[in-house]
């Protein structure tokens, strides 16, 4: 997604690093920024697309170990389901959560809406989720429900996140 996308070169200082990517633009952009390991997951690329998705793509993040994992959500539910407007993209996200040790969402005004979307992630199941301040007092109180502890940013964006007892050595990182 477009915000993840912007994440990419604050990336720079980190050293060991293997990135995974779906996304044929965030592949540039990691060029430019990165000076790091690149991999592509393949896949199927639809016109007027930028991500791969398909069975390929699937396989290709399941064969991979993967630290760190940043999904962006384009809606959120009121059972605390996490949605991605395309369901091809949510079944790779699916299967990018499912393999990761570690899963960050990030959420920029999502759409608290279940008819907008295909649930990739439930809150209880990440590790981390990035959301900006204009969400609604019940959908906030949907993450204590879920596990996530409450962290205020000074920018106006919540963090939520689950504390976790270990760091790992290598980070490899899947968009």
């Amino acid at each position: 997604g477009e915000v993840v996308h912007k994440i990419i070169p604050f990336l720079s200082d980190c050293s060991n690093l293997a990135l995974l990517v779906q996304d044929v633009a965030m592949a540039q952009t990691a060029q430019r920024f990165l000076q790091c390991e690149l991999l592509l997951t393949g896949g199927q690329l639809e016109p007027g697309a930028t991500a791969m998705t398909g069975p390929d793509a699937e396989a290709s993040v399941t064969r991979r170990s993967i630290d760190l994992c940043f999904l962006e959500a384009s809606g959120l539910d009121r059972d605390g389901n996490l949605l991605c407007a395309d369901p091809a993209v949510a079944r790779v996200f699916q299967v990018a959560r499912q393999t990761a040790t570690r899963t960050v969402v990030v959420a920029y005004q999502p759409q608290l809406n279940e008819r907008d979307g295909e649930v990739f992630a439930n809150l209880a199941e990440v590790d981390a989720l990035l959301i900006d301040d204009g969400i609604d007092p019940p959908t906030m109180e949907l993450m204590p429900a879920r596990g996530l502890e409450l962290h205020r940013r000074e920018s106006g964006i919540l963090e939520y996140r689950r504390l976790k007892k270990s760091r790992l050595k290598r980070r490899t990182h899947s968009y």
